[in-house]
């Protein structure tokens, strides 16, 4: 597979708003240009898209102005009504041309790019290379037109060149985009190279100016990859590798822009926002694409050939629905329409509950990480009534299951135990000796529901006698963790408990006092900037345990919200925040 092939048919796939539109400022930032201006919703443009301050290719400094347009030109692209191109160029010489260059540009030659992922129509070349031509004459500006042949060769020279994407990691990203529809395996190669990517984007040796440009080069290659993925998995119809790789790459580039201290640097945390970007957007379009089957009675049961099958898979939706509504509303103060998005995830979770009653019944201990982050979700979106009584539903539910033996949660992580308990011969008490699950509804129980907690504490924990209840907390280097599954789940400190206390002030006091060796919450880098949906993301992305005192915070930042007018203090965000 050619990768000049992969990046012509990967521009040519681009829509204009939100892909197109924010490709081209990261291309031209690789070609060395400075954005003078992009787009912005609400805001008349005078038929300017983009301003650039850069080179040319006969080495002088220029102002390049750029009309973007999606797909091929074709007669009414061209020249019919106030959305056409000749509009857009007759607007940029009577308007912005005459009043809107900034002072220091007035004296730059200027260069006005028709720029397009498709072609220019073979009828139209003489058409429209005779008004260019009579255009530039009016004034002492030149004119140039790009289509996605010299678009696609741009990004192969300046975005994924040799020194950003060597040969064997062409050969990753060819087995990616070849594999995408077999999602964990596009995932690996994927992951693989993310990782490859972020360890090449450091430079031991050299001036600042050349550690800087390996920096940024690895940061929007990364960017750039997952791209790529994305629309060729939207292509073929299966977005889940992408959507996992978008996960990753957030958390892997937060770890390493911890790591490397390179937080402050305003480039790079500019990198990582677009990566967030790409993340929520990637997230949004795979749950769109799910939610017939989130609102559909039992949809997913008739994907899967099994219950148990069914019950992972709806537990995983769970997840991720309660963790993206989640990081909304904790980024609402960066952009007003984020609550609402908080509350579109949050009512498709409340579906999802809803149609599939095999969300009232975990199967893996691990997924008390899905439930906690469901109930976060709907706090977040705020469906706090859907919450308490999807918590009742998992209370009742548990003491039954365990009634019933080898239908609780088990605390092994492998689908072939679960099997070996429910359909072979295995005893279930070998895999229930500890739980998460138990804990984890005494502490939302606490949060949300006195009655939910008597029916926990007199129905439900005495049928868990002999069970041991584990609690986990992280470490210092949770930051630098959390890209990383292996350090993530050898990491942090776990604390065991032999019962749930008598009381949920009991219970919240005992999980609040810490070791004395646990930092806070607040101590944490994400934390700082107003971005703890980081460290639940990582939670539910490695399958790994929440920290608790997270989930209680977020918790009554949601609750203590729904009781007053003003919006919960959900920090700076100073750093990585989408600019949508």
């Amino acid at each position: 597979m050619s990768l000049r092939l992969v990046f012509e048919e990967y521009v040519g796939l681009m829509r204009e708003a939100g892909e197109l539109d924010m490709f081209v400022p990261q291309l031209l930032s690789a070609m060395d240009h400075q954005i003078v201006f992009k787009p912005q919703t609400g805001i008349r443009q005078y038929g300017v898209d983009i301003v650039s301050r850069g080179p040319t290719e006969d080495g002088r400094t220029a102002l390049h102005i750029w009309v973007l347009k999606c797909g091929d030109i074709d007669r009414d692209v061209w020249g019919v009504g106030r959305q056409s191109i000749r509009h857009s160029l007759e607007e940029i010489a009577d308007v912005y041309l005459r009043s809107h260059v900034l002072p220091e540009d007035k004296a730059l030659p200027k260069i006005v790019w028709v720029l397009t992922n498709g072609d220019l129509k073979q009828e139209l070349t003489l058409e429209v290379s005779s008004y260019l031509e009579k255009w530039s004459a009016r004034d002492p500006i030149e004119t140039g037109v790009v289509n996605g042949s010299r678009l696609a060769s741009w990004a192969e020279k300046f975005l994924l060149n040799e020194f950003a994407l060597p040969e064997a990691y062409q050969s990753l990203f060819r087995k990616a985009l070849a594999t995408v529809e077999t999602p964990e395996v596009s995932y690996e190669h994927g992951r693989t190279l993310i990782k490859q990517l972020l360890d090449h984007a450091i430079l031991d040796t050299g001036s600042g100016r050349a550690k800087q440009k390996r920096l940024l080069t690895g940061l929007r290659t990364c960017l750039m990859v997952n791209g790529v993925i994305r629309l060729w998995a939207r292509d073929a119809g299966n977005l889940e590798a992408a959507f996992l790789l978008s996960e990753y790459s957030v958390l892997a580039t937060w770890s390493f822009l911890c790591k490397y201290e390179y937080l402050e640097n305003a480039a790079a945390a500019e990198a990582f926002q677009l990566l967030m970007v790409h993340y929520v957007s990637t997230a949004e379009w795979y749950h769109s694409k799910l939610e017939p089957y989130y609102l559909t009675q039992s949809a997913l049961a008739s994907v899967y050939s099994d219950h148990t099958l069914v019950v992972e898979r709806v537990f995983d939706e769970i997840g991720r629905l309660g963790a993206l509504a989640t990081a909304f509303r904790l980024m609402e103060a960066a952009h007003e329409s984020f609550r609402e998005n908080a509350r579109g995830l949050a009512a498709m979770l409340a579906a999802l509950i809803e149609s599939h009653s095999i969300s009232g019944s975990p199967c893996f201990d691990r997924q008390s990480t899905d439930v906690s982050l469901g109930l976060l979700g709907l706090l977040a979106g705020e469906r706090y009534d859907e919450a308490e009584r999807w918590l009742l539903t998992l209370v009742d539910r548990l003491g039954f299951a365990k009634q019933l033996k080898k239908f609780a949660p088990i605390s092994s992580d492998s689908f072939e135990d679960l099997v070996a308990v429910r359909y072979g011969h295995e005893e279930a008490t070998e895999f229930q000796a500890t739980s998460t699950v138990l804990l984890t509804m005494g502490l939302w129980c606490s949060i949300l529901t006195a009655g939910g907690w008597r029916m926990l504490t007199e129905r439900v924990v005495p049928l868990f006698a002999g069970t041991t209840l584990n609690a986990w907390s992280p470490d210092q280097d949770y930051d630098a963790a959390l890209g990383d599954e292996t350090a993530l789940k050898s990491s942090g400190f776990t604390e065991a408990f032999l019962s749930l206390p008598a009381t949920y002030e009991e219970l919240e006091n005992m999980l609040g006092t810490s070791l004395p060796e646990v930092p806070g919450i607040d101590a944490f880098q994400f934390s700082k900037y107003g971005m703890e949906w980081i460290g639940l993301l990582a939670s539910r992305h490695w399958r790994a345990q929440l920290p608790n005192r997270l989930v209680v915070l977020l918790a009554k930042r949601f609750l203590l919200d729904r009781q007053t007018s003003g919006g919960p203090d959900s920090g700076t965000l100073q750093a990585g925040v989408p600019d949508r």
